[in-house]
């Protein structure tokens, strides 16, 4: 048989559990951008990726690339890290002078990974004979980086034109 001591005691150790603080939830995750912004950010970075290019600049180009990059050109096996992608790229600028115009066409932003697709036109001209044109369309995947920053993790292109036959 419980005393009224016990019964009180049980009550007060009850209560004050019940009236406890619940525990400390975690401060809400910083919220992630508008689409009107992810799509403002992510164009700035098409358009970065196109002046390196067209400035057939090999060291800005793999600057816009992270850690651990992979890269899949068309008719080409997967070029994984920035030498291999770095060595792919400079050969590609060996052919002439380069023109790409790429257009982003969506975003969508989901934590620290963004996917963008679009279009793009280019061109070579190399130094003898008629300049080459291609459109295609794209897909990326950036990672944002510690410092907030986002860079390619993947990307891959193909053309929209027929193979010769």
């Amino acid at each position: 048989m419980r005393t009224p001591a016990a019964v009180l005691a049980s009550s007060i150790v009850f209560l004050g559990l019940a009236c406890a603080p619940a525990e400390q939830a975690p401060p809400p995750a910083e919220p992630e951008m508008t689409q009107a912004e992810a799509t403002q950010l992510f164009t700035d970075l098409v358009e970065a990726f196109d002046a390196a290019v067209n400035a057939e600049d090999t060291d800005a180009f793999l600057e816009l690339f992270g850690d651990a990059p992979a890269s899949m050109p068309p008719n080409v096996p997967l070029r994984e890290g920035a030498e291999m992608i770095g060595g792919w790229q400079a050969d590609f600028f060996e052919l002439g002078d380069v023109d790409v115009d790429n257009v982003l066409e969506g975003i969508r932003v989901s934590g620290d990974l963004a996917v963008g697709w679009g279009r793009f036109v280019s061109s070579i001209t190399p130094e003898e004979g008629e300049a080459l044109s291609e459109v295609g369309k794209w897909m990326a995947i950036w990672e944002r980086q510690s410092d907030g920053s986002w860079l390619i993790l993947r990307n891959i292109w193909n053309s929209d034109l027929p193979l010769p036959m």
